[in-house]
């Protein structure tokens, strides 16, 4: 599924290309695919199918699992947290719109505030929290909870646009994710179900009830079932007959080209029919994985998309800061983004190839030693 999660990332990263610029009514220009938001959401679903499987192969213990997710996903993060740094440095400016602002970092003096934020900017973990939370530079790091965005007061900014690699946010639910995964191994498929139902039913009650940002996209037991889909559609593969599966793998593709082109979907609201994408998307996923194995180059293309996800927001912060629009066309703009964001992912993942390696090696002989070897 690597190029599927290619057209996933390229969806997130266009969808955030600053085109608002060339105009109000180029926003909706740079959206293609499935746009941001529900990207996002299927992505938490082809998480859950791919921890599900590697849990199952590779891992005896949790904490060998846990270290292996950790190694996989904090060197290119890293990277990019100092890449983000360097930027600000360089241009002398703390705000580099759209998705580059270390306010919080400069105006915010309080000590407690400070700390709680530089740890989570560090594991990530508690950044999805802080889509409720707003700070007010000019009050030395007063905060406020809020229900609903944007932030209530002109003067307040919304504390997750203060994160070093704002889309770290999406990082933090997966390692929540990830964290119960042990536990969901070792329940029972109802017991699973069950849960992924009462998720739902949480993510249909706010979409009833309060549709808004951040409920929709950072609410962690509201996002859960998405994850719980794709392990559960790992775990009854073998119920899913082929017709129904390869049926569901051609209507998601079709939809996720022509997404925009279909009057049912709104990006821009990930409940409604999105509910029925989702729910398909999980049933074809046993055949998409099938016949990605047999493609060549699925495996670069799987490897590129978590590093063209997570460095491209300050890479096209860092682009619009050149003032590279102002000589190109709207068009021409978003293809140099992607480029650089390709470049920039492609760097990432030399980069990290050694420490990669190294990872894959040690999960290779955890799947080699006997039972009694990787019980013990």
């Amino acid at each position: 599924m690597g190029y599927l999660r290619i057209l996933l990332a390229l969806s997130v990263a266009v969808g955030h290309v600053p085109s608002g610029l060339y105009g109000a009514s180029a926003s909706d220009s740079t959206i293609i695919f499935v746009g941001a938001i529900v990207a996002v959401k299927l992505f938490f679903i082809i998480s859950g199918f791919y921890m599900a499987m590697i849990f199952h192969k590779h891992y005896s213990t949790a904490s060998l699992f846990l270290v292996s997710r950790a190694v996989r996903l904090f060197p290119a993060y890293w990277l990019t947290m100092a890449f983000c740094i360097v930027a600000v440095l360089w241009f002398r400016s703390p705000n580099i719109a759209p998705g580059l602002n270390l306010d919080f970092w400069y105006f915010v003096r309080d000590p407690v505030p400070l700390f709680l934020f530089a740890i989570s900017n560090l594991t990530f973990v508690g950044i999805d929290f802080s889509h409720f939370l707003c700070f007010q530079p000019a009050a030395m790091g007063h905060i406020l909870f809020v229900w609903s965005l944007p932030c209530p007061d002109g003067q307040m900014l919304l504390l997750s646009g203060g994160a070093v690699v704002q889309p770290a946010w999406t990082l933090s639910l997966e390692w929540y994710f990830y964290l119960l995964v042990p536990l969901f191994c070792s329940l029972p498929t109802r017991r699973i179900a069950v849960v992924a139902a009462c998720s739902f039913l949480l993510a249909v009650f706010i979409s009833v009830f309060a549709n808004v940002n951040p409920w929709y996209r950072a609410f962690f037991p509201a996002e859960l079932y998405l994850f719980l889909l794709g392990f559960l559609a790992y775990r009854l593969k073998h119920l899913i007959p082929r017709a129904i599966g390869g049926a569901c793998a051609a209507i998601v593709i079709v939809a996720i080209l022509a997404y925009q082109h279909i009057p049912v979907f709104n990006w821009q609201n990930p409940a409604g029919t999105n509910f029925v994408l989702y729910l398909v998307f999980a049933l074809a996923l046993p055949t998409l994985f099938e016949i990605g194995s047999q493609i060549p180059g699925e495996r670069l293309a799987g490897d590129l998309s978590y590093p063209m996800y997570i460095c491209h927001l300050p890479v096209e912060s860092v682009i619009w800061a050149l003032l590279l629009h102002e000589r190109m066309s709207l068009f021409t703009w978003v293809a140099a983004n992607v480029l650089m964001v390709g470049l920039a992912s492609a760097l990432l993942l030399v980069a990290t190839a050694p420490i990669e390696k190294f990872r894959l090696r040690f999960k290779s002989a955890e799947t080699r030693a006997p039972p009694s070897a990787r019980l013990a």
